[in-house]
């Protein structure tokens, strides 16, 4: 079994303000426990070497699937969000702000998986 680190993910999920870093929801259940999600930039792998706090982002559920799905991506210099669609009301946002915090060779390696999932050169 895996042991996560919650601890560096529930930083992550702090460094960047405690939403989403997409469309800053902020939901909470009815034990006010939040809904935000601390999401990998690059995936997790096996036990806690990607578990850290400059590795996680706060996405919520729906932004987390299209994260995961490669839908979009964050450039790893300018920090901007790039969709799939560019048609998507998040597609050219800055998240630079809020995600100070992250490791740029993470972002970069997502960016690659974004790539070479979506079959873009």
């Amino acid at each position: 079994m895996i042991s996560r680190n919650k601890n560096e993910s529930k930083k992550g999920i702090e460094l960047s303000g405690g939403k989403c870093i997409v469309c800053e929801w902020r939901g909470v259940n009815y034990k006010h426990e939040r809904l935000i999600v601390g999401a990998h930039v690059r995936p997790f792998e096996s036990g806690t070497e990607f578990d850290k706090r400059d590795n996680i982002i706060p996405l919520c559920p729906n932004h987390h699937a299209e994260y995961d799905g490669y839908a979009f991506t964050i450039d790893a210099k300018s920090k901007i969000i790039n969709y799939l669609d560019h048609d998507n009301p998040y597609d050219g946002i800055s998240v630079a702000e809020k995600i100070k915090h992250i490791n740029e060779k993470y972002l970069a390696y997502n960016q690659y998986l974004f790539n070479r999932a979506n079959n873009i050169e």
